[in-house]
Order: structure tokens, then sequence, then C-alpha cells
């Protein structure tokens, strides 16, 4: 069965990441904008790292968390992209 995920992290919110996905056979799309002072970019990137073949990408643009809600056209671009590109691979 084809599984597909996206993660998002809470800042302070304390995960033992690699125990729950030690076993995942999975496609995992982490996508978080550089300026969040909500989920701060480094807690996605080490989510992102810590689940065997998750990809990262970042979205560009200084409106932080606003970023994945269409405010402006760069994330939004970056941000349907990604997806599309994700959902139209083959699961690992």
């Amino acid at each position: 069965m084809e599984f597909r995920a996206a993660v998002m992290t809470a800042v302070g919110a304390p995960l033992a990441i690699e125990s729950v996905t030690a076993g995942w056979i999975s496609a995992v799309l982490v996508l978080a904008p550089a300026h969040d002072l909500y989920n701060p970019i480094f807690t996605a990137r080490w989510a992102s790292a810590s689940i065997p073949g998750a990809r990262f990408v970042e979205l560009p643009g200084n409106d932080g968390h606003r970023s994945a809600s269409g405010a402006a056209d760069g994330p939004t671009a970056v941000l349907r992209e990604a997806i599309g590109s994700f959902m139209s691979s083959p699961p690992p």
C-alpha cells in the first residue's frame, strides 16, 4: 500500500522521530519556508534528515509562516511544483 505524508514539526515539541520512522517505507515530503518564526527551518531539515528517503524543499521568500498560504507568487509556485512532482513520482 502506498503511503504519502507531509510532515510539520512544532517548536519545542520533543519527538523521537527515529523510533517512529525506522520501519517506514513511504514517500515523505517536508516543505518549509526559510523565515518561519513558528516552525524554524532547522526543525524541518532535521525532520527530513531523520526520515529515510524524505525529500526536503525550502520555500523561497520572506513571508515566513505565510509562505505556504499563497501570500506571494514565488513560494506558491515552488510549493505547487514540489507537491506536483512529489505526487507524480513513483513510490519508494
